[in-house]
């Protein structure tokens, strides 16, 4: 029998993946994969430095998604 504690999988981002995955509107994906995202404060302010920038506002917009469903 598998143990539960073994099926969760935790993700600390970097902000060059995070930015890529913005870029190609793939952000989902991170959900689908892992069960636990850990952003850390550091890497969103790199990931969010200039919200004009590719990828950023698709962060932006996904943090603001998770944010309204907790």
């Amino acid at each position: 029998m598998r143990n539960s504690l073994l099926t969760i999988k935790l993700i600390v981002c970097d902000a060059g993946p995070l930015i890529a995955l913005g870029k190609i509107n793939q952000l989902q994906l991170l959900n689908h994969l892992y069960t636990e995202i850990y952003v850390p404060n550091v890497v969103l302010e790199e990931c969010l430095v200039n919200e004009m920038l590719p990828g950023a506002q698709a962060i932006k917009i996904a943090l603001a998604n998770k944010a309204g469903t907790t």
